[in-house]
């Protein structure tokens, strides 16, 4: 019985990762990413802000 659980686990985590990477895919198709380098420099810059004020 261990055994069928551990596949049925396992193909439940495979269909997970598969829908991530399709949801990931049509974010890329619609344009909803931006480099790390970017989304970085905002966030530091707003933690700046924060900071002076």
């Amino acid at each position: 019985m261990d055994t069928v659980q551990t596949s049925d686990e396992r193909t439940y985590a495979e269909r997970e990762l598969l829908r991530m990477l399709e949801e990931a895919e049509e974010n890329v198709r619609a344009g909803c990413i931006a480099p790390m380098e970017n989304t970085f420099s905002a966030l530091r810059d707003s933690l700046l802000q924060r900071k002076q004020q």
